[in-house]
């Protein structure tokens, strides 16, 4: 959503016609690329002992299943169209395994049996007595000595992942059991499983996340382990992989950039980990691998940031200002962490469109709309669709076109306020005021970038 003078953020979708999409027909499709089960050690240290990948695709495939914290049904009214069960490499199935006392642990001899015994002890102890997330917490990365530096390299990073020997034979059960879930539960037409995980690389705290997922099936899944930070925590090193695992096995992979706004400005920068310069090969390499990436999950908004687009007044949507590590941290945004200002690298100019909306609303003198409206209840979360508009279609035109300069535009399209969960909790806890977030959210959807070359 850029030119190389502008960018643009269009807040509604302008229709296109059959004959500008060339006779392709397309259909819109809603699924979660992120969702860790049982089988990830930080949901299984933070009490998800129960929700496993089968409870997964059955909740995606709207069917009752069991929350595995109050044990209540729950079911979702509108089942969706595909999910990727995309627990940790790291340690995946282990800590579950730990605890069930199914783990395949290899002899280490008396003194480092008698470690791994302590261990264990210790952290069936913790999870037992419901501290797990104590352990959780003392195995996150510490902040870095050499802020700005490689991460990698910095002497606080630490990998303690080999606590319990070789997981390896543990950890490849695992992955068959996530498979053979993902193939149960493919319904071709119905509803679709992509077989992944998550290469969870965070030195220093800098989150350097991806899901590598795969259109392929289970025969060729099979073939591997996924590959995970403790083996690397360099994006490059993950791509070899990937290269190498495609030529042996045939096997198709996507490696998709997460939660890219808390990297601590190492997601999209201008350089790699190492502080070398971004060359031609670097480029086509990654876009080979990573053609798409996150903008928007739980842990915050990683289109843009209101410091880095104030001119955007809808920039600030779930803003998230905490580091994932031990120590507490100020969390400063920057170009590299966000979506948009990557698009926007070497550009001079970010440039704001409405180009639809409902309702009588104008735009003024400098090209902004009024808000849409608000039909939130707060003290019941109820809410209707009385404003708003089911469809919106227009032909747009950009008023400041430069036939000469390259450019970019995506669109950003806005839904009209909800309750956000924040205020369902509110009124459950007869709360006047929710204690996390706002009480209402107004969810967004993005496209992906459209290209202009002269």
């Amino acid at each position: 959503m850029t030119s190389f003078n502008k960018a643009l953020a269009g807040l509604i979708l302008a229709g296109l016609t059959q004959a500008a999409m060339g006779q392709t027909s397309s259909q819109l499709l809603f699924g979660d690329t992120h969702l860790h089960t049982s089988y990830s050690f930080d949901a299984y240290l933070n009490k998800n002992q129960t929700a496993d990948p089968d409870t997964a695709y059955r909740w995606a495939r709207g069917l009752p299943v069991i929350h595995p914290f109050n044990r209540a049904r729950m079911q979702i009214n509108t089942p969706l169209d595909f999910l990727v069960v995309s627990d940790h490499a790291e340690l995946m199935g282990v800590i579950r395994a730990i605890n069930l006392g199914t783990a395949d642990q290899e002899d280490l001899g008396w003194w480092g049996n008698l470690k791994t015994w302590f261990a264990v002890t210790m952290l069936n102890r913790a999870i037992e007595g419901g501290d797990g997330g104590s352990v959780f917490n003392s195995i996150l990365p510490k902040a870095p000595l050499n802020p700005g530096g490689d991460p990698v390299a910095d002497g606080a990073n630490e990998m303690p992942t080999d606590t319990f020997g070789d997981t390896l034979a543990t950890e490849t059960t695992a992955w068959h059991e996530i498979v053979d879930a993902a193939e149960r539960h493919n319904k071709p037409g119905q509803f679709t499983t992509f077989i992944g995980w998550e290469w969870s690389s965070i030195p220093t705290g800098a989150n350097l996340h991806r899901i590598v997922f795969t259109p392929d099936a289970g025969d060729k899944a099979k073939q591997f382990v996924p590959f995970g930070s403790d083996q690397s925590q360099y994006p490059e090193d993950l791509w070899q992989w990937l290269e190498d695992t495609r030529d042996r096995t045939g096997a198709r992979f996507v490696a998709m950039p997460h939660n890219a706004n808390i990297s601590k400005g190492y997601m999209y920068a201008e350089t790699s980990l190492k502080g070398e310069p971004i060359t031609a090969e670097y480029a086509r390499r990654r876009m080979a691998w990573e053609p798409v990436s996150e903008v928007t999950q739980i842990k915050g908004d990683s289109e843009t940031h209101p410091r880095l687009s104030p001119d955007d007044e809808f920039a600030d949507f779930e803003t998230y200002s905490h580091y994932i590590q031990q120590e507490s941290q100020e969390y400063k945004p920057t170009k590299a962490d966000y979506a948009r200002s990557a698009l926007l690298t070497g550009l001079q100019l970010e440039q704001v469109y409405n180009v639809a909306w409902s309702g009588d609303r104008q735009l003024d003198g400098k090209g902004k709309l009024s808000p849409v409206g608000n039909t939130v209840e707060l003290d019941s979360g109820h809410y209707d669709n009385s404003i708003g508009a089911e469809q919106l279609s227009t032909l747009w035109t950009d008023p400041d076109f430069d036939p000469s300069q390259r450019a970019f535009y995506y669109v950003r399209v806005l839904q009209i306020p909800t309750p956000r969960h924040s205020l369902y909790d509110a009124i459950a806890l007869q709360s006047d005021v929710p204690e996390e977030g706002p009480a209402t959210i107004q969810e967004r959807a993005y496209t992906s970038p459209i290209w202009y070359t002269p």
